[in-house]
Parts: structure tokens; sequence; C-alpha cells
């Protein structure tokens, strides 16, 4: 599981991080990803699954929002 965490102190323009979950972000991940399994080629195998958790940082409250790219 590959996980890309948002902190947010409050709600802003990018809906607690939401906005900045794009096709960039995702390619940028996968770009990461195939680095790594470049330098571990024994794992080219497994699957992974690309997550995002958006996290409400103090003084905001609530739980970790989880999204999962598909």
């Amino acid at each position: 599981m590959l996980v890309e965490v948002k902190g947010r102190r409050r709600c802003g323009r990018d809906g607690w991080g939401c906005a900045g979950l794009d096709r960039r972000k995702r390619a940028r991940l996968e770009a990461a990803l195939a680095l790594w399994l470049a330098a571990h080629p024994s794992y080219g195998h497994c699957h992974v699954e690309l997550v995002a958790a958006l996290v409400p940082l103090p003084p905001a409250r609530g739980p970790v929002r989880w999204i999962r790219w598909l």
C-alpha cells in the first residue's frame, strides 16, 4: 500500500486536501513507485494500492478520511 498523507488545520479551497489529489499527484506517486520498484525488482509481482489519508490537524476535529485511487 502506498499512502499519500495530507494534513490540514482547516477546510480551505482545496476541501481538506481533496483537490490536491488530482491526476498529476497520482502520476507523481506512480513515478515514485516505479523508481522504488526499479531498485527493488523482487517486489515487482506484488499488488500495490494507492491510498490517500486526509488528516484534520488541531484545532480541527474529525476522523481521518481514506480515499482509494483506482
